[in-house]
C-alpha cells in the first residue's frame, strides 16, 4: 500500500501533471502531422509535331495537366494543305512514356467538324505521334476517320 500511496503522491505533484499533459499534446500533434500526406505535384504534358496521312499534313499541338491517370487539356490541329484549324478538349492518361488523350472538336472554321472525336497517342521516349480524327461529324466527309502519324516533341513533366 505504501507504493500505491507514493504513486498517488507523485501524481499529485503539479510538474508531473504538466509533463503528462504536454506529452499527450506532443503525441497528438506528431501523429497528426504524420498522417497528413501532401498531394503530388500535377503532371503536365506538352505535345507538338507534324503528322501526315492520306489527306495531307497536320501541325498538331496539345497540352494537358493532372495526375497520370486523369489528365485534362486542350489541343489544336491545323491542316496545312487546307489551311483549316480545329480546336479540341482532351482527357487522358499516361502509361510509362506513352500519353493517350481523347476528346472532341469544340471549335473549327469548318462547322461540320464540331463534335468530331479526336485521339492523340504520343510516346515521349521516341517522339512518335499518332492522331486519329473521326469519324467526322458532318459535311461531305461525314463518317470518315482520318489517321495521321509522325514525330515531334512529347514532354511529360
Amino acid at each position: 500500500m505504501k507504493t500505491i500511496n507514493k504513486s498517488i503522491q507523485i501524481w499529485d505533484a503539479p510538474y508531473v501533471r504538466i509533463a503528462f499533459i504536454v506529452s499527450i499534446l506532443v503525441l497528438t500533434v506528431f501523429s497528426t502531422s504524420i498522417s497528413i500526406a501532401e498531394a503530388p505535384p500535377p503532371t503536365t504534358i506538352g505535345i507538338s509535331g507534324k503528322v501526315s496521312g492520306s489527306s495531307g499534313t497536320v501541325a498538331l499541338e496539345a497540352t494537358a495537366k493532372g495526375t497520370t491517370s486523369s489528365l485534362v487539356g486542350r489541343g489544336a490541329g491545323v491542316h496545312i494543305n487546307f489551311a483549316s484549324e480545329a480546336r479540341f478538349t482532351l482527357t487522358g492518361s499516361i502509361s510509362g512514356s506513352v500519353v493517350t488523350l481523347t476528346g472532341a472538336v469544340t471549335q473549327s472554321g469548318f462547322a461540320a467538324l464540331i463534335g468530331t472525336p479526336v485521339s492523340i497517342v504520343a510516346d515521349a521516349s521516341t517522339g512518335t505521334i499518332t492522331h486519329i480524327f473521326g469519324p467526322i461529324a458532318g459535311g461531305p466527309l461525314a463518317g470518315v476517320t482520318l489517321t495521321f502519324t509522325g514525330t515531334g516533341t512529347v514532354v511529360i513533366n
